[in-house]
């Protein structure tokens, strides 16, 4: 009986000490690290594809934020702005939000930059992924600094123009993010720089058209080419979208408001024309405009630079929000008299 409590004492102790040294070791959970990522062509497509996450869509109706229109509706935000709601918690136009898009884009350069994600087993559809890839990111860098530009450069307390902090690192959670700010016009060329980087490597089209295929990927074979650069990654960042938002910048840092100078205005027009050369210039527009709901065809609306998919169904969201009480409408826009 003395021998049997013996060894339960002792299976007891065992059991705890064996206990104790499992609580303090983690269990492995099995969860993937970015190590994985970096080795997985996926999950790495799905780091630059957060770039794309918080894009500024057309349907934000900042007019009514202008002498130009009012919104009736009690809660919308630019109504409350005016209202005096306006706050450092209540700012319904801030972009400092992009800034985990940007973080997430660097992430991916960091990744790509390993060169040990296999695209694919083809050499040259693998090179050329790689290089779309880094294109994309690289204009989406710009892109997410450019809306923080907009919202946020202005003249500073000193008196001084002044841009944005531009992070081209990723930085971890615990990491310094006391970045300075850049003056006005270094945040304009940082973001040239990004455009021009990624003008380089981008297709100015997603196209099955031979004889569209720009200089740099004229020596791979065309059968490599459509799968990394074919009409299947339409609506991607491309050099055409890429020129277009390139000559928004332009015009924007050319304002009075901000730099007022010529040779951004001239950056501006050289960048537009060029856009607008690919479709034979302004007799290449739409002599009657065109209609945004309609499926999107390059061949048809050659105009149109980028636009988000439609979705299956038709829907009259937007008509009902906007179109007056007479029609059924709800009427939420109303131009001013001054308008």
């Amino acid at each position: 009986m003395k021998n049997l409590v013996k060894y339960i004492v002792v299976m007891f102790v065992l059991t705890g000490i064996i206990s104790c040294d499992t609580i303090l070791e983690p269990i492995d959970e099995n969860r993937l690290d970015f190590d994985f990522v970096s080795s997985d062509p996926a999950s790495a497509e799905g780091i630059l594809l957060n770039g794309y996450s918080s894009l500024v869509d057309q349907f934000s109706y900042n007019e009514a934020a202008t002498d130009d229109a009012v919104n009736n509706q009690l809660n919308n935000n630019f109504k409350r702005m005016a209202l005096g709601e306006l706050n450092a918690q209540f700012n319904p136009t801030s972009r400092w939000n992009n800034y985990e898009s940007v973080l997430w884009v660097n992430k991916f350069l960091e990744i790509i930059e390993l060169g040990e994600i296999v695209w694919s087993r083809n050499e040259e559809i693998n090179e050329m992924f790689y290089m779309r890839m880094e294109g994309e990111a690289y204009a989406l860098r710009a892109l997410h600094h450019f809306y923080i530009l907009q919202a946020h450069g202005g003249v500073g307390t000193s008196g001084e123009l002044l841009g944005v902090p531009y992070l081209t690192e990723f930085i971890e959670s615990d990491g310094d993010f006391n970045t300075p700010r850049l003056s006005f016009e270094a945040t304009v060329e940082a973001i040239m720089a990004d455009f021009d980087a990624a003008l380089a490597l981008l297709p100015t089209d997603y196209s099955a058209d031979q004889s569209a295929v720009n200089s740099i990927y004229q020596q791979y074979d065309f059968d490599n080419y459509l799968v990394a650069n074919g009409p299947d990654y339409n609506l991607r960042m491309s050099g055409r979208i890429v020129k277009a938002l390139k000559a928004r910048l332009a015009l924007f840092a050319a304002s009075p408001s901000f730099l007022n100078d010529q040779g951004y205005y001239n950056i501006a027009a050289t960048e537009a024309s060029e856009v607008l050369n690919t479709i034979g210039g302004v007799s290449g527009l739409a002599s009657n405009g065109l209609d945004y709901y309609k499926t999107y065809d390059r061949n048809d609306d050659a105009e149109m630079i980028w636009r988000g998919s439609i979705q299956n169904n038709p829907a009259s969201g937007i008509e009902k929000r906007m179109f007056p009480p007479s029609v059924n409408g709800n009427g939420e826009i109303n131009p001013t008299q001054n308008l």
